[in-house]
């Protein structure tokens, strides 16, 4: 993601859900891409929230 900060919680939100739905075994790599906003932050709250799932 680049500067993705407006669309990244609820990108990665609607990810999880949908592999939960599904009940898919996957591993999400989320790269941040020398965002200059927030986006990193977010991504890194994200993966407290989600660790390992």
């Amino acid at each position: 993601m680049f500067n993705e900060e407006k669309i990244a919680e609820k990108a990665i939100d609607r990810v999880i859900e949908i592999i939960r739905k599904i009940k898919a075994k996957v591993k999400l790599i989320v790269v941040n891409d020398g965002s200059r906003d927030d986006t990193l932050q977010i991504l890194n709250n994200k993966r407290r929230i989600y660790p390992g799932k």
